[in-house]
């Protein structure tokens, strides 16, 4: 099942405000300083680290099948 990131972060976000009750200022703290450190010079370490733990955790998948017929191609 595949589910949009933002819509994943959406409902964590909610559960989270639900669940643990946090302050306002707290949230909008790390919202903010999210915004501000993906736009730093850390952002490619960011990125970079978060690449590789994905691809560290995604197993290789073998064709199941034949490709498909693409119009303009001879088979």
């Amino acid at each position: 099942m595949d589910v949009p990131l933002w819509f994943a972060l959406i409902v964590v976000g909610w559960l989270g405000v639900k669940l643990v009750r946090p302050p306002w200022w707290l949230i909008a703290v790390l919202l903010l300083g999210g915004f501000l450190l993906a736009d730093s010079v850390l952002a490619p370490v960011i990125d970079s680290a978060v690449k590789l733990r994905r691809s560290a955790h995604v197993p290789a998948q073998a064709p199941d099948h034949a490709p498909a017929h693409q119009p303009g191609h001879l088979a």
